[in-house]
């Protein structure tokens, strides 16, 4: 997935939804560097706004939202497999870690 903020532009990202706005996170902005990135988009005002960052920096992750909350799954550091598992609450504009994945 690419994306194109009004800050930078980067791919390997991941989405999700929650509380009517969409929240891009993680990836690379054109160096295998990867980033916490957390920017929400609100499609009513139609713009963006930096929300606090992961803690597990990482690309080519997985998100999913659930309870209002979003969750933050996997993906790469640039060396190895991240298991991580964060949660985003929107409300208090910070992460939790839960368990982290299993691997296989």
């Amino acid at each position: 997935m690419e994306y194109l903020s009004p800050n930078c532009c980067w791919g390997g990202l991941a989405a999700g939804a929650a509380g009517g706005k969409v929240y891009a996170l993680g990836g690379y902005n054109g160096s295998p560097t990867p980033l916490a990135a957390n920017e929400e988009y609100d499609p009513v005002a139609n713009g963006w706004a930096t929300k606090a960052g992961m803690t597990t920096l990482r690309y080519r992750l997985a998100a999913a939202a659930v309870g209002g909350k979003v969750y933050a799954l996997g993906g790469d550091n640039g060396t190895v497999p991240v298991a991580a598992n964060e949660e985003f609450d929107p409300a208090a504009n910070g992460w939790t870690a839960k368990a982290a994945m299993p691997w296989w």
